[in-house]
Formats: structure tokens, sequence, C-alpha cells
């Protein structure tokens, strides 16, 4: 290597560059600094936003918890009455009755609501990763 001479470098299109490869690398910083500007900016504008659906996505396992709890009890009683109707006076409405039962018992409507529970934090995971991953 000559001493005081830039060094000299051959680009894919076989033209001869010695100092224009600092411009070209000046403007890919710039375009690297102006990405990095949009992506804090997409996370300031994103953070309110996934501190809501995490509020409201504990709030709603609150509530599906609570309820499945509390409808335990009316579900197995509607359950021993239904059993005790179809045994007794028409299998039409126990068989409605057991219907219902099952509706409010855990692997009825609590399940469904777990279900898009368990999609709206994927939803909240997913914009996390994207935005800040």
């Amino acid at each position: 290597m000559l001493r005081g001479k830039p060094p000299l470098l051959f680009l894919r299109s076989g033209i001869l560059a010695g100092q224009g490869s600092f411009l070209y690398a000046e403007s890919r910083n710039k375009q690297n600094w102006r990405d990095i500007d949009m992506r804090f900016l997409l996370k300031i504008l994103f953070a309110p936003i996934l501190a809501a659906l995490a509020v409201v996505t504990w709030f709603f396992v609150f509530v599906v918890s609570l309820s499945s709890g509390i409808l335990c009890i009316p579900a197995v009683i509607l359950g021993f009455f239904g059993l005790f109707i179809i045994f007794v006076d028409s299998v039409s409405y126990g068989v409605g009755l057991l219907v219902i039962a099952f509706l409010i018992s855990p692997y009825g409507l609590p399940m469904l609501a777990t279900w898009l529970l368990a999609k709206l934090h994927v939803l909240r995971y997913a914009i996390q990763d994207r935005i800040y991953g």
C-alpha cells in the first residue's frame, strides 16, 4: 500500500471509487438515523395503546375468573334440576335447563370469553414485538 494516498475500492458496478464511498456511507448513516427516529416515534405512539390493552385484558381476566367461579354454583343447581325434570316432567324442559347449565358452567360462555381474551393477549404481544422487538 502506498502512503499518503487514499485506498482505492472497486464497487460492484466496476467504478473505481476512493472518497465517494465515504459519501455513500454518510448518506446510509443518515438513513439509519431516520429509521431510528421513526422507530422511537412509533414506540412513543404505541406505548399508551399497549398500556390500555394491558389494563383492559387484566380487568377482563379478573371479571371472567370471578364470573366463572360465581356461576359454577348455579350451573350445578340448574344441571340437577334439568336431570330431575327430564325424569319427572318433560324431556324438552329438562334438556333446555341442561343447555342453560352448560352455557353458564366454566366450560360454556366463560371458556369462550377466555379464548377471546387469549386472542387479545396475542394481539397485544404481536404489537409489542413488532414495535419494541
